[in-house]
């Protein structure tokens, strides 16, 4: 962990949508070709464009004109502009959440509409894809007719009206379960469920008993059903179970019902696969300590990553309470096999950098999981110092963490990191509110200033892919 390696600045090299693809001076030179010096003056002045962090974004190539004025948008971009973009594809089929962020989702429709519409295929929004996007959007023609701003009895009626159906949506109950019914009303305030995870919260509208001797289902119900709706909300507490909470965090993001299912499988059997938890698990939260733990933990989540934890070890019992170390403790194979039972991953790999290779390793992360999408689930090994405080003395590797996007390494050596991690803030749905040395926290994204920090974090890169042929 203490080499020192150069990041390359990742080249902006636009296709079709971009213009050809040559040399950055080579094509200023055609541009700049036949025109007078007024002209030539006012095509280098600089221009802004959105792009991530709020960099200055590369210009259209010479001779081609944004349509519309829009910006060129590529992965990592955030803002309106990838709001309207993500809506646009929507009425075309795609499913996105339209959150702003330019991220692995948005990267792969981008690219199933570029090859449609037979433009190359690179990812990146110019101007010919805002045209196709534009040409290919539905269209209905504007009425004539004038605007009626009715009488000022009309608009109290029709704001009682507004009123009287946003109450009925609120009293919409369409599970026989309190909790189910209380999440699906505060999440559709602001969202929609996707048909995957209305039917993982179907799933769990049931009854069901099991062999804890504490844990009610009601409490697994609620907690289950949240994480489905809010993934990020999965919790280690104060038990070192990091690596579970990662693998949960990955299936409940990816397969909501194949999460529901272990959930019920659990909580009815005391086991997963055949595999009983040991007793000692199973009457664990009659303890004293456990109880005092489960007081700011939730059950589903203790439940969970304490079973298997639990199954996993060879010789030691795990039981469920803080402070039992090596019982606790998860090595990278303990991954890639959860990646293997639980993901679906059909093939496992490991690029470590316990000495050297942290950026390089990165990046072919990054490749994989820019080519692959959501077939590739990635862990990190990290230093749990570097990522939650501003001093520590030496680099050790603590904490696993689930990336959730490729990490993003600007022209400026900075480098932004977005991961599911163990704490909690209501206000960063899940994501650690971490302060990395030299670095600062901006929410779902931590920013490294240069590649040192990022170096003293990372140890190694756990990746499974749901495909053959692809690690």
């Amino acid at each position: 962990m203490f080499s020192y390696q150069t990041a390359s600045s990742p080249r902006f090299e636009p296709g079709q949508d971009g213009g050809q693809q040559t040399n950055g001076r080579d094509h200023l030179k055609a541009g700049l070709k036949g025109l007078d010096l007024a002209q030539q003056q006012a095509m280098l002045a600089p221009t802004t464009m959105h792009s991530p962090g709020g960099a200055l974004a590369p210009p259209a190539p010479a001779g081609e004109t944004s349509t519309a004025d829009r910006p060129y948008l590529r992965y990592g971009s955030r803002g309106d502009d990838v709001i309207d973009l993500q809506n646009r594809l929507n009425t075309l089929g795609e499913t996105l959440d339209p959150d702003g962020i330019f991220g692995t989702l948005t990267h792969q429709a981008v690219l199933r509409f570029q090859a449609s519409r037979a433009l190359d295929a690179d990812g990146i929004v110019g101007p010919l894809t805002w045209g196709a996007l534009d040409a290919s959007q539905p269209t209905s023609p504007p009425s004539t007719k004038p605007k009626d701003k009715g009488k000022p009895e009309d608009k109290g009626k029709a704001k009682e009206k507004g009123k009287a159906k946003e109450k009925g949506k609120e009293k919409e109950k369409p599970f026989k379960a309190y909790h189910l019914n209380r999440h699906y009303q505060e999440y559709t305030k602001y969202s929609w469920l996707t048909p995957a995870q209305l039917q993982a919260m179907h799933r769990l509208d049931r009854d069901c008993s099991g062999p804890w001797a504490k844990v009610k289902w009601s409490e697994v119900q609620d907690g289950a059903g949240e994480r489905i709706l809010w993934p990020n909300r999965i919790r280690q507490g104060g038990l070192g179970l990091c690596g579970p909470a990662a693998i949960l965090n990955a299936l409940v993001t990816s397969d909501p019902m194949a999460y529901a299912d272990l959930a019920i499988e659990i909580f009815t059997t005391g086991g997963i696969g055949g595999d009983r938890a040991c007793d000692d698990l199973l009457d664990a939260k009659a303890h004293k300590s456990v109880t005092n733990l489960m007081s700011s933990l939730d059950s589903a989540d203790w439940m969970m990553m304490s079973t298997m934890r639990d199954i996993e070890n060879g010789i030691f019992d795990y039981t469920g309470q803080e402070g039992e170390g090596f019982d606790g403790m998860t090595m990278p194979g303990e991954m890639e096999d959860w990646m293997t039972s639980l993901l679906g991953c059909v093939e496992t790999t490991a690029y470590t950098s316990y000495l050297w290779g942290e950026v390089s390793n990165a990046k072919k992360v990054n490749d994989l999981m820019m080519a692959h999408g959501d077939d590739v689930v990635v862990a990190m090994l990290v230093d749990g110092d570097v990522l939650s405080k501003t001093d520590y003395t030496m680099n050790v590797p603590t904490h696993w963490i689930r990336l959730l996007e490729p990490i993003i390494f600007h022209g400026n050596g900075s480098i932004d990191l977005r991961c599911f991690s163990w704490g909690y803030d209501p206000n960063l749905d899940g994501l650690y509110q971490a302060k990395y040395p030299g670095a600062k926290s901006d929410g779902y994204h931590r920013t490294f200033e240069d590649e040192d920090g990022f170096e003293n974090l990372v140890f190694e890169f756990i990746v499974g892919s749901k495909k053959a042929g692809v690690l």
